[in-house]
């Protein structure tokens, strides 16, 4: 059962479960989590991810309960959790970013987070509820790393230094969802899914043509509304010169215009007034005849009068 609807949710809970107040217990009875008074959350390594992969919302219990690790899962053990993951592998050259994983050793689990991928020097950031960073049950949730032999570093000087043997997939509870890549640096595509309209994409709009997927540049009218995109594809905003002219291209979504939206009429930007062309966009200098009233623009285009 699909648990987190993609990898970084899933990546998204253990981070902040090692922000908080963990400790490490081996909880009785077993596939429990327990709660403490002070605020600490109690679990092992193994019972902390399958109370993920189990839906649970380890972060709303209440003082001094225990929650019930099982549901979707089963009652099993670290090697049992590792089987239930798809590509399981011995193979550590095939970690990479952005697809966090299941990490094993003999009698203990962990998760690879997708960060500080280092192919070279194989050393991959993960989380791991351990018992062995300073005393027995007290470390909690932690950041550790993997070095190119496969040997755990921790933060806590190295100790319980051990090496993680194999890793896997936890698809049945995450879905994998791929990273947008650029093919051809016209097309998009998702997976094997070439990817149509407004993408946006490492914080940036795109426009890709609704029938062919090429991805456009220039001026792009969608709508009603007219946009403008950069040789690079990327959308422009706030005020931008093409050809000579001025233009404003809503920076952000405010209602009632749209984010990149060319804006027409009166604007006023930092406490001055200015006019668009209606039709064209373009900012107007000098004077003018607006609605049946004369006005006058700097060559800033800021209103004079």
């Amino acid at each position: 059962m699909i648990i987190f609807k993609n990898q970084n949710d899933w990546v998204a809970a253990m981070k902040k479960a090692a922000t908080y107040k963990t400790a490490y217990r081996a909880v009785y009875p077993y596939n429990l989590l327990f709660y403490g008074a002070d605020g600490t959350l109690y679990a092992d390594c193994v019972n902390f991810q399958k109370a993920l992969f189990n839906g649970r919302n380890v972060y709303a219990m209440q003082a001094n309960t225990y929650q019930n690790t099982l549901n979707n899962t089963g009652d099993v053990n670290e090697i049992q959790l590792l089987n239930q993951c798809d590509n399981v592998s011995a193979d550590f050259r095939l970690l990479k970013a952005n697809e966090p994983r299941i990490l094993w050793m003999d009698g203990h689990i962990g998760a690879f987070i997708g960060e500080e991928v280092k192919l070279n020097g194989y050393i991959y950031n993960c989380i791991e509820w351990t018992a062995w960073a300073g005393d027995f049950g007290h470390a909690g949730c932690i950041y550790s790393y993997v070095d190119g032999a496969g040997n755990r570093l921790s933060h806590k000087g190295g100790v319980q230094a051990g090496r993680w043997l194999k890793h896997g997939l936890p698809s049945r509870y995450v879905n994998y969802v791929a990273e947008p890549k650029w093919v051809q640096k016209w097309h998009l595509y998702q997976g094997d899914t070439m990817l149509k309209g407004w993408q946006k994409v490492n914080g940036k709009w795109y426009y890709l043509e609704k029938t062919t997927g090429i991805m456009l540049t220039g001026w792009v009218k969608d709508g009603d509304k007219w946009y403008y995109l950069s040789s690079n594809g990327d959308m422009l905003t706030g005020w931008q010169k093409i050809n000579n002219k001025w233009y404003y291209l809503t920076p952000q979504n405010d209602g009632v215009h749209l984010t990149g939206e060319m804006w027409t009429g009166w604007l006023k930007d930092k406490g001055k007034w200015y006019y668009l062309d209606l039709k064209n966009g373009d900012m107007y200098t000098g004077t003018h005849t607006i609605d049946g009233k004369t006005y006058t623009f700097d060559s800033s285009g800021a209103l004079i009068s």
